[in-house]
């Protein structure tokens, strides 16, 4: 019995210097190359590590021709964001719980109602030093 098609998936990780890493598996070489053309333009080309596999066997689906694909990654900290289609999984730390809940409303501005946000952003605890 054969199995289906693997589906696609993209990650994107902006650490706290600047940089932002996309890893994933796409079906052409045309999405990897708009995927890198959108993250280019949001972070500068110089700051972008491409670590994305092209298969053949991918299943294309449509949400991988939005635009907005790295809108979540654009408040400051560090943060990864991975998208299959279905589910939004946002991880990393931001220092406040005001900071998190914008991050989760940037993604459901962008990307609706019909992906499934898990917000897994940890809130900073303050330092003991910056409590004296």
């Amino acid at each position: 019995m054969m199995g289906s098609a693997p589906r696609p998936w993209v990650a994107a990780e902006h650490t706290i210097d600047g940089r932002l890493t996309i890893t994933g598996l796409v079906p052409d070489t045309s999405t990897r190359e708009r995927l890198l053309e959108l993250a280019h333009a949001m972070h500068g080309a110089d700051q972008v590590t491409d670590a994305i596999v092209i298969d053949a066997a991918v299943v294309r689906e449509a949400w991988l021709a939005s635009h907005t694909l790295f809108a979540p990654l654009g408040a400051f900290g560090q943060r990864r964001a991975n998208l299959d289609g279905k589910v939004l999984t946002l991880e990393g730390e931001v220092g406040s719980e005001a900071a998190r809940r914008d991050i989760e409303a940037v993604a459901r501005t962008v990307l609706g109602n019909e992906v499934r946000i898990a917000n897994l952003i940890q809130v900073r605890a303050p330092s003991a030093t910056a409590l004296r």
